[in-house]
């Protein structure tokens, strides 16, 4: 039997009355829609325990679900390939991960299918190319390891300009929401 395949995700539901993992009961019957080419329209903001990690998790299938269902444009991604699924899926994580480097580097993470201008376009995207091109180097300069020569939200903007030059249908990023 030949596994769905993904063109542009379009919708993400998560269904039943709830689903369950092994560790967690979490809310039922959320949907966020992606129309295609638009990025950060639908943002999942919760404070610290309230299962943002557990639906990136989820929807990445990390682990699948033992009760209710994920689905992707009506397909549950238990019937999708790993690879398939993560191709469509963006995480841009609290605490942002840079390898030792250039800078062009950390955002194409070795994918040489993405060009120099798409890097380019991606870092401008997020407002990276303003502290990138103050560099006398510029895409080229060298990142130590953990981007430990780089300011916190310098890291995160590669961190989401690295999301973005993948082009992505579904962009998930997590940032800590205050307690209301």
């Amino acid at each position: 039997m030949s596994r769905p395949r993904l063109r542009v995700v379009r919708r993400v539901a998560l269904s039943g009355d709830s689903w369950r993992t092994e560790t967690a009961t979490l809310p039922s019957e959320v949907t966020w829609r992606t129309p295609r080419l638009v990025l950060l329209r639908t943002a999942v903001a919760a404070p610290t325990g309230a299962g943002k990690t557990s639906i990136i998790s989820l929807l990445s299938r990390f682990y699948d679900v033992q009760q209710g269902a994920i689905l992707v444009d009506g397909v549950d991604v238990r019937e999708v390939r790993q690879a398939e699924l993560r191709r469509h899926i963006g995480v841009v994580l609290q605490d942002p991960v840079l390898f030792s480097g250039t800078i062009s580097r950390n955002i194409r993470l070795l994918d040489e299918d993405i060009t120099d201008e798409e890097v380019r376009r991606a870092a401008h995207y997020v407002n990276a190319d303003t502290f990138i091109e103050r560099f006398e180097d510029g895409y080229e300069h060298e990142v130590k390891e953990r981007g430990a020569n780089l300011s916190v939200g310098q890291r995160q903007l590669l961190t989401f300009a690295r999301a973005i030059a993948f082009n992505p249908s579904v962009l998930l990023v997590m940032v800590l929401a205050p307690r209301p």
